[in-house]
């Protein structure tokens, strides 16, 4: 047995490819339940098809992801978290919480979750990678349900092939680490968000609430932005029976407000950031200046910086959500990147006319308003990253609200379309004379 246990095929032990397949079966069995049930009567037709072939997408994408981290490289923080996440599970399993020593808040959480994960079943290297891809995936399914109710038919069938099949999506978050846990808590905090907005409800305030404060455990600063993206789609979206009520108003600004101060609090915390005055980490400006001193290193590094004026979004917008472009490449790992950028940048300059002609759509649609202040922070944000390596892998926090522009807006439906663009051509018919004049007109009464 110990010899059967030893043969390795391609480099991996045969013990190791028994693990991955018993994992990956078990998961498949999960997400072919939820196929089952995720569905409604506008997507039952082809959703659970799509949703099993994207997460056997997801399955070749983490395979792939461990090949890029572990064999090509060899280093990354997913070796740091699958050890201390083994360590820390024995912990979770006596039900005590264990305490990490890492010095950002952000790592911190990242091991402790691991361990949580893994209290389940502590696996290898790979089969964490497995475990970690399917809770991405699950966020990717959250992000679905999230726009289902405000997208019509053809753009709903577009976007879940989008979030489920697109590349970064499917390889990025599909590793031991913080990009999983984002893409899940995102999906979360942008699920409840659509449900709030839909409808005023307490499961939706406590789902937002929930992913966004699992979100600012992770990474503080993109927390604030969603959740200020979402309460800016809030106070300027067309008002539905949902949010008319001054007391529904209020309990949902007052969310935003308390989610903004725990998540500020989590970003001090991790950043070293205070309002109170004092330091040069109270000037959003050095902050700035030093992550783009930590960040402009390791072969990636790339000129340009912090957006300081409209003037410099142009640039800005170029770096975060598309570059490295073709001539961009220095080996088979950017050239993926780089095709992935290059073709999505050409798909919006293609759509840019018709997405600026269907911009009005935007403000009738709470989820696309909160996707346009979000992406545009996020621009602004990480403009300051000067390494295209860490913008691709990061990338895939604001690819979901970026893909629900382009495909709403660049692909509408033909009702939506022809409203749009009849709004201001199209005129009542003229109203018919209250009086019919017989034939002859005033002659015929002589």
């Amino acid at each position: 047995m110990s010899a059967i246990m030893g043969v390795t095929v391609l480099g991996i032990g045969f013990g190791e490819i028994v693990e991955w397949l018993v994992i990956a079966g078990v998961l498949s069995i999960v997400v072919y339940w939820i196929s089952n049930v995720l569905p409604d009567r506008r997507d039952r037709d082809w959703l659970q098809r799509m949703v099993i072939w994207g997460f056997t997408a997801k399955l070749v994408g983490s395979f792939l992801r461990y090949y890029m981290a572990i064999d090509l490289y060899g280093t990354g923080d997913a070796f740091r978290y699958h050890s201390r996440g083994a360590a820390f599970a024995s912990i979770w399993r006596s039900l005590s919480i264990p305490m990490s020593d890492a010095g950002g808040q952000g790592t911190a959480f990242t091991e402790v979750v691991t361990g949580l994960v893994y209290s389940i079943y502590t696996p290898t290297l790979r089969g964490g990678f497995l475990m970690f891809a399917f809770l991405s995936f699950l966020g990717q399914l959250l992000f679905y349900a999230a726009f289902r109710p405000w997208l019509k038919d053809k753009a709903l069938k577009r976007y879940a092939i989008a979030i489920l099949f697109f590349p970064s999506l499917v390889f990025w978050p599909s590793s031991i680490g913080k990009d999983a846990l984002m893409t899940l808590f995102l999906g979360l905090a942008t699920f409840g968000i659509s449900r709030l907005l839909k409808r005023f409800e307490v499961m939706g305030l406590i789902t937002a609430g929930l992913g966004l404060y699992l979100a600012a455990q992770v990474r503080p600063h993109v927390a604030i932005m969603l959740a200020l993206a979402g309460a800016l789609a809030f106070l300027l979206m067309r008002r539905g029976p949902a949010t008319t009520g001054g007391v529904k108003r209020l309990v949902l600004l007052a969310v935003a407000v308390v989610g903004l101060t725990f998540a500020w609090g989590a970003f001090a915390t991790d950043f070293g950031v205070s309002l109170e005055g004092g330091g040069d980490t109270a000037d959003p400006g050095a902050f700035l200046e030093r992550v783009q001193t930590q960040t402009a290193q390791g072969g990636s590094e790339v000129t340009g910086g912090i957006v300081n004026s409209p003037l410099d979004l142009p640039e800005a917008t170029l770096k975060v959500l598309f570059r490295p472009l073709i001539n961009e490449t220095t080996n088979i790992a950017t050239l993926v990147s780089a095709l992935e950028g290059t073709a999505l940048l050409l798909l919006v300059v293609w759509k840019s006319p018709m997405m600026f002609r269907n911009r009005r759509m935007v403000r009738g649609n709470p989820l696309l308003l909160l996707s346009f202040f979000y992406t545009g922070g996020f621009i602004i944000a990480f403009s300051s990253i000067l390494n295209l390596g860490i913008l691709a892998r990061q990338r895939v926090q604001v690819l979901p609200y970026l893909l629900a522009l382009l495909i709403t807006l660049g692909w509408p439906d033909e009702e939506s379309e022809e409203g749009v663009r009849g709004q201001r051509r199209v005129r009542p018919p003229a109203q018919a004379p209250n009086v019919i004049e017989p034939a002859g007109g005033a002659r015929a009464h002589r």
